[in-house]
């Protein structure tokens, strides 16, 4: 999974202007065209896919050459279409937005659910649905993870392709387990084991009174507090694909944040504002002994000098979870060639394409045998139970509440408030009532 791309909030007023008055888009007659096919959409034998179509999507070098890797094997498959490669690493959701608004948008573009929700409400998207009716394997629950299909739905509608999703799990360094004497985490840990791990990985080396290692990190991303509210049980909405009630501000989320902020503030086993200036090198480096993050992780820390392993976070609830950031492919609808662009989407999601896709570790793919295979789990530099990528998605929501506005709620509602906490500006209490009073004001807009 990429690393997540951070948005600005797109001027509302041209995007509104630009919808209307289509400025720039294809003539309507390809749009036309491609409804009436519907009943044959996605059907074209392979040799008679035809057009020129563009892609786009971001990453690390690593990551662009796989995907150039897998539009080799592609263009193999489909002679007779051409994929212009586009990356777009600066800006890359304003920058999509404004060419999807102008009419000159790439026809196949990657990105995260939150995106397509946005883009569906806006009618800036084909419908996918009539490709995914007429291609039945797509929805085999034995060879695809298809609890993950109602985050790409929009109106109970298929508006992308599936690539794969990545919980959020705990990386631990091996070595420094070893080191303090501390037991690796198990399936049953509990919450005082962790916090008894915690205290042995905390080190100051040289005796100045000044920490030098750290027992875990303190990242206040949405998704990592998120995986702690998750884990105690918690979660943000009643439904996070169909949320109607916000439930942010409940018993067990406050136990999550209040350990999350103790970790930093009461314990000192996370460092602070201050902490994170002395151990630059952070978990990667090899000075904090723990790190919650997504799974997409393993593909840049494949070359960490020390032994790794995976674990979740302690889950002694009954309701207990994980969250999943997950990805996909979406088409606009006034792209001139729909098959080709079904044809690019749908085989980032065929086992050709998400074998390459799955090479470096850098998703979880939604093809359950390429996904669990051994090639993938066992891949040089995987940390120990790599497994756990696959087994917790059994038990995974999407991290993203399915709102047309969830972006926007989390850069002018969530975090706001997470930081002020961070700073000591509010409590564990204040906060989660900020937030609970802010998600239920952007609910109704964004749904």
């Amino acid at each position: 999974m990429r690393k997540r791309i951070i948005s600005s909030l797109f001027i509302m007023s041209l995007a509104a202007g630009l919808v209307l008055t289509g400025c720039g888009g294809k003539e309507s007659g390809d749009v036309d065209e491609a409804k009436a096919d519907a009943t044959t959409a996605g059907t074209v034998p392979h040799d008679e896919v035809e057009g020129e179509i563009v892609f786009t999507a971001w990453g690390s070098d690593a990551e662009l050459e796989t995907d150039r890797e897998v539009l080799d094997a592609f263009q193999k498959e489909y002679p007779n279409v051409k994929v212009k490669f586009e990356p777009i690493n600066d800006d890359y959701l304003t920058k999509v937005e404004t060419m999807m608004l102008a009419g000159e948008a790439p026809d196949v573009i990657y990105g995260h659910p939150k995106y397509f929700q946005k883009w569906a409400s806006q009618d800036l998207l084909l419908d996918m649905q009539p490709y995914f009716d007429n291609n039945e394997q797509f929805m085999d629950d034995s060879v695809y993870a298809t609890n993950l299909y109602d985050a790409f739905k929009y109106e109970d509608k298929m508006v992308a392709t599936v690539n794969g999703a990545d919980t959020f799990l705990l990386f631990y360094n091996q070595d420094l387990f070893d080191e303090a004497g501390v037991p690796y985490p198990t399936e049953d840990w509990t919450w005082s084991d962790f916090l008894a791990a915690c205290d042995k990985l905390t080190i100051d080396k040289d005796g100045d009174g000044e920490t030098d290692q750290y027992a875990i990190t303190a990242g206040k991303g949405h998704e990592q507090i998120e995986a702690y509210m998750a884990a105690f049980g918690g979660q943000l909405y009643d439904d996070v694909n169909d949320p109607s009630e916000v439930q942010v501000n409940s018993e067990l989320n406050q136990e999550a944040l209040q350990m999350w902020y103790d970790l930093i503030n009461k314990y000192g086993y996370a460092p602070d504002a201050e902490g994170t200036e002395v151990v630059t090198g952070g978990f990667d480096g090899g000075q904090i002994a723990m790190d919650v993050d997504g799974v997409y992780q393993c593909v840049y820390r494949s070359g960490v000098d020390f032994n790794m392993g995976l674990a979740a976070l302690p889950m002694e609830d009954v309701n207990s979870h994980y969250v999943s950031l997950m990805a996909g492919y979406c088409i606009p609808k006034d792209t001139k060639y729909p098959e080709a662009a079904w044809a690019l989407a749908s085989f980032m999601q065929e086992k050709a394409g998400q074998e390459i896709l799955a090479s470096t570790g850098l998703i979880t793919t939604v093809d359950k045998e390429v996904a669990e295979s051994d090639a993938v789990i066992n891949m040089e530099g995987a940390p120990d139970n790599h497994i756990l990528r696959v087994t917790s998605l059994d038990n995974a929501v999407n991290v993203d509440a399915k709102l047309t506005n969830w972006q926007e709620t989390v850069d002018s509602v969530w975090q706001p408030a997470i930081d002020k906490l961070y700073n000591g500006d509010l409590t564990v209490k204040e906060t989660l009532e900020k937030i609970q009073s802010g998600l239920e004001e952007m609910l109704e807009s964004g749904r």
